[in-house]
């Protein structure tokens, strides 16, 4: 009886009140799912771009796969689960990572004998956790997993990839990679038995899960965020006191790749990941910013986990190592205007036509005719671009008017806009209505010769005049007899009919293709910095044996002006570059383009204004994308994302550039020449550019130099160093600090700056390998040795 009066509640409450969400789980659509798509998409990109493939595992695994994994002392195990029994008694978990179910995989499907693996994932999470901003109880992540690599390479390829993962995304807050290592299992038995030995001493000061976690697993102490814990953790010991030689070797060459690479980190002794099976190399990215707050602060972590494997029941202990990133944190650090919007599909509005009385007024409704002709019509321009229909919640429609404000107001407005009624249906037309000029013009759709909507027939006939005055209507006459009965048809009938379904077939492709070309958006090649677009490949030149300029075709629509005013303000604030992608292998590398111009400055008759963008390129027996742009052809399209500012200029700002390039490191340096000689705002800022190639030859642009220098010789000076073979107005040499010590020798710290572009060797030499993402690294090099300071130096 209590069962049942609760049921019959239960039923009045949900009679009576909307339904609501779980809490802690959240809908997403609109902004918020553009937003998870680009996330996952950049993910994505970097996952391939590193040889990982996609894997896809359930929701819904056996418990004891994470109760092995994650160790039933830990706090996911303990207090977080979504665990449940099911019909078969079998106990059942909501995935709380991604990690186990992965090493799950390989095992059930004998991929543990097949090694190495590279896999990535993107799916929701569950954790019964105390929901916060960016911490969500249903949560998405992406991550991904290097399984049956021991060597620590693995693990610096694993954290470069997610550092120019999130460098890519363009989160807003300042990162920082935290970095540590947990030893492998033998340097770690021992330090937690010397942690236990510690805490031991403060068991009844520490709190209760960590005295909890003092019998099972002291290491979890460290990551304590009670007060008290802190407290006393911060007089623990060390960890690196207890690492044995091969866990010191291990994070060592991790460490001074990293280095090497350009990319900055920290180490955190106390950092420790929260699951069991984690040893060596454990880091975390936090980003300071104040749309996350201070607790949750970090949006990707990862660690190595040797030996999972064999606690899900392999054969073998397989060396694994892996990241994982919440999409709801980024999602919150990601500005609104990086992601890009499709463009909006054209809505195809009806005329209502006058109806029948109803109550003393008359119902305005489109016919069944109209309907059928704007379905086709939509249907016509789905072939080139995104239409729709729009219809009316109610039996009548609502005026033109009131239909066109509705299309309007909505976001993101629509380039064109299609609308059709009775008399457009007789007469063949539709009027097409540009939304940012506000005018409309009446395009023949079809000629009426050719193609007929029969009222009421969801069939398109294929009539003439001729034959429509000759023989009965179909729908007054389906069976083809006329008052007569049925006539024989003359000889040569049907050849002629099938001359005219050819001519209507011909003049409905040619009506076809005026339409569409009216409706659709001009939105191919044109710069955009939020998204791919294929360019043309109009010219190449070979300028060395391995270097060629290839120029791309550069469209620029008026209709989109906020796009342009964005792509046009980028480029005129300093530097840039455009992100090139192989479509093939899904991987991209900047490059700068040492040219960009509108060719006209008057829209054609398509409402664009053609030019060009240059790019050189040198080809690297080791460059994937070097090789694919030099195996293009003219007329290929290459897709390509930008502009990206990557070194701001203001007139005036400086009393000297000093630039040095080397090879086809020059790009960025004749884009910032040519533009500030060329402004008329700038009239005091000086330029000294090194340059160095391996030969004479091998000097890009020198003829485009030379001219500049030439012409501005107040302004501009260059010198010229080759490291091989005769030089006629080149210095042998290359940069190095004998050079560039003399090159440098006026610098001023608080007027001056120096850019530095070139070859990894010369970067190296000069000032530091820069790291891929938006940080600079460490400065190295002679101009460290010089005693320049970061600030004074800007690597491309």
């Amino acid at each position: 009886m209590h069962s049942c009066r609760a049921g019959q509640r239960g039923s009045r409450l949900y009679s009576t009140q909307a339904p609501r969400s779980v809490r802690g789980m959240s809908d997403r659509f609109g902004l918020a799912e553009r937003k998870h798509q680009h996330i996952v998409s950049t993910a994505q990109q970097a996952a391939h771009s590193y040889g990982f493939e996609p894997v896809h595992t359930p929701i819904l695994e056996y418990s004891s796969v994470f109760e092995r994994t994650l160790g039933t002392d830990s706090d996911v195990v303990g207090k977080e689960l979504y665990k449940f029994q099911d019909s078969s008694a079998h106990w059942m978990t909501m995935r709380p990572e991604g990690t186990a179910g992965v090493a799950r995989a390989l095992v059930t499907n004998k991929l543990d004998r097949a090694m190495p693996q590279k896999l990535y994932y993107a799916g929701p999470m569950f954790r019964h956790e105390r929901p916060q901003r960016g911490r969500l109880r249903q949560f998405e992540q992406f991550g991904i997993e290097a399984v049956g690599i021991a060597h620590p390479a693995a693990d610096v390829e694993c954290i470069q990839m997610g550092w120019e993962f999130l460098a890519r995304l363009g989160v807003e807050g300042t990162l920082e990679l935290r970095l540590n290592t947990l030893g492998d299992f033998s340097s770690r038995a021992e330090y937690r038995q010397s942690l236990s030995k510690y805490f031991a001493h403060y068991r009844d000061r520490l709190s209760e899960d960590s005295r909890r976690r003092l019998d099972t697993n002291p290491l979890r102490i460290l990551d304590s965020k009670h007060s008290d814990d802190i407290v006393i953790a911060a007089n623990a010991p060390a960890y690196d006191e207890f690492l044995n030689a091969a866990s010191q070797d291990h994070f060592k060459f991790v460490s001074d790749a990293l280095a090497g690479l350009g990319i900055p980190f920290t180490v955190d002794r106390r950092l420790v990941r929260g699951l069991d099976y984690y040893q060596h190399t454990v880091w975390e990215v936090v980003c300071a910013s104040e749309l996350l707050g201070r607790s949750q602060a970090t949006v990707l972590a990862g660690g190595r986990y040797d030996g999972l494997s064999k606690l899900l029941g392999s054969s073998q202990s397989l060396p694994g190592i892996g990241w994982a990133s919440g999409i709801e944190r980024l999602a919150l650090l990601l500005p609104d205007w990086r992601v890009s919007q499709p463009p909006a599909p054209i809505p195809v509005l009806m005329i209502p036509d006058q109806g029948a009385e109803n109550g003393g007024s008359r119902e305005r409704r489109a016919s069944n005719a109209v309907y059928m002709y704007a379905l086709r019509v939509a249907q016509l321009i789905r072939q080139s671009c995104s239409a729709y229909v729009v219809h009316s919640q109610a039996a009548a429609h609502q005026p033109l008017g009131k239909q066109l404000a509705a299309v309007l107001a909505k976001a993101p407005l629509p380039a064109r806009v299609a609308i059709v009624g009775s008399d457009e249906l007789e007469h063949g037309q539709v009027v097409v209505r540009d939304t940012a000029t506000r005018q409309q013009r009446t395009r023949q759709w079809l000629a009426r010769d050719c193609v007929c909507f029969s009222e009421g027939q969801a069939r398109m006939a294929l009539v003439t005049p001729a034959t429509q005055a000759a023989d009965p209507s179909p729908a007054s006459d389906p069976k083809g007899e006329g008052a007569q009965g049925k006539k024989e048809r003359p000889p040569g009938t049907y050849i002629i009919w099938a001359m005219e379904a050819i001519g209507a077939t011909a003049a409905f492709i040619y009506y076809l293709h005026l339409y569409t070309d009216l409706l659709k958006p001009k939105v191919e090649e044109r710069l955009n910095p939020d998204k791919y677009t294929p360019f043309t490949l109009v010219e190449r030149e070979p300028l060395t044996g391995d270097t060629t300029r290839f120029r791309f075709r550069i469209n620029r629509p008026r209709f989109n002006e906020e796009l342009e005013q964005l792509a046009d303000g980028i480029i005129t604030q300093g530097a840039w570059a455009l992100d090139v992608k192989d479509h093939l292998v899904q991987t991209y590398r900047t490059y700068t383009p040492v040219d960009y111009v509108v060719a006209t400055e008057v829209d054609d008759e398509r409402g664009l204004r053609e030019g060009y963008c240059d790019l050189v390129v040198k080809r690297y027996p080791g460059g994937s994308l070097s090789r694919f742009l030099h195996n293009t052809q003219v007329g290929d399209r290459v897709e390509m994302r930008g502009p990206i500012l990557t070194w701001p200029y203001s007139p005036n700002k400086y009393r000297r550039l000093y630039m040095v390039a080397g090879g086809t490191g020059i790009a960025p340096m004749y884009q910032l020449i040519d533009r500030i000689l060329g402004d008329p705002a700038d009239s005091a800022t000086q330029i000294s550019l090194l340059y160095g190639s391996q030969s004479e030859t091998d000097i890009i642009y020198r003829e485009q130099l030379d001219e500049l220098a030439k012409k501005h010789p107040e302004r501009l000076s260059i010198k010229y160093l080759v490291d091989r073979g005769p030089a006629s107005a080149a210095q042998p040499g290359r940069p190095d600090a004998r050079s560039v010590g003399e090159f440098v020798g006026g610098f001023d710290k608080s007027k001056d700056v120096v850019l530095v572009c070139g070859p990894d060797p010369m970067m190296a030499a000069v000032s530091g390998m820069r790291p891929i993402g938006p940080t600079q690294g460490p400065l190295r090099g002679c101009l460290r040795d010089l005693g320049l300071a970061p600030k004074n130096v800007f690597k491309f």
